[in-house]
């Protein structure tokens, strides 16, 4: 804490072609910990906004050798004037009974404890005993779900299985989802009629969209907020928070933006529309 950045690189702005490309500039070697790392570009050459697809840091440090550097550094000598006896000390299972706390807690508690961890984390406590599985499918654990972040891990079998899990999903964020096609507008729909009957926020940016998916959501009454990244061809009226990121629509179809008197924050961050429609 406390301690000033690292410069890793820096370089002069560059002129480049329209296109993609793959960027690798020779990153300065440290032998610090390092939990956090800024990235910073100069787009003053450039005629519009960059973007990035995907951020790419390689390499690992062995445990056995990570430990050396610590000692190295005199990082544990703060522990040499410690003046603790460390026979004194109580062992953590001083009992020797081999108590599980966990398993005295009622199923509510359990719940509620397990409310604070992630997809992933869920996924481990289902493998740790049956108890445990039971719980990760209590449909309150799921009432807000992303799966932005696993994006290219999502299929048409994660999706189902979380059909058999969510009952009442408040808030989906599905973006990047559906990149190489592997989730279909049936399953798709039949995850929203199963698990989202009272849904109020969905995002789907840069994922797929149908015109018999999206006007299936017009039944959702409670939907305030939808963000898609694609071509929207259905506008609900009763949207107040619409985005509709690089959006390809016709022009006539924004024509529809009119209607929505409800609305209160719009993005049409590289969309097509001209200034007379806007």
């Amino acid at each position: 804490m406390g301690n000033p950045w690292v410069l890793l690189w820096q370089g002069a702005p560059q002129l480049c072609l329209p296109s993609s490309r793959r960027f690798s500039p020779p990153i300065r070697q440290v032998k610090e910990l390092i939990n956090e790392i800024r990235i910073e570009f100069n787009q003053s050459m450039l005629s519009y906004y960059t973007s990035l697809d995907a951020v790419l840091l390689t390499g690992y440090q062995p445990k056995s050798l990570l430990q050396g550097e610590l000692l190295q550094k005199g990082l544990f000598d703060c522990l040499d004037g410690c003046e603790c006896d460390v026979n004194k000390c109580t062992p953590i299972h001083s009992g020797g009974d081999g108590l599980d706390l966990f398993a005295s807690l009622p199923f509510e508690v359990m719940v509620h404890i397990f409310q604070y961890l992630d997809l992933k984390s869920l996924c481990r406590c289902a493998q740790v005993n049956k108890r445990w599985h039971s719980i990760t499918f209590d449909p309150t654990l799921y009432r807000e779900i992303s799966l932005k972040r696993y994006w290219n891990r999502v299929d048409e079998i994660v999706m189902k299985h979380f059909i058999t899990k969510c009952r009442n999903v408040k808030k989906l964020d599905i973006s990047w989802c559906d990149i190489e096609k592997q989730i279909t507008e049936p399953v798709f729909m039949e995850f929203l009629e199963k698990c989202c009957p009272n849904i109020t926020h969905l995002s789907l940016g840069h994922c797929f969209s149908h015109s018999s998916s999206l006007g299936y959501l017009a039944k959702y009454g409670e939907l305030t907020g939808l963000r898609a990244h694609v071509t929207i061809t259905i506008l609900l009226i009763f949207f107040s928070d619409l985005r509709l990121r690089n959006c390809k629509c016709n022009m006539n179809e924004y024509e529809a933006l009119s209607n929505l008197s409800k609305l209160t924050a719009l993005d049409l961050y590289c969309s097509n529309i001209s200034d007379v429609y806007l």
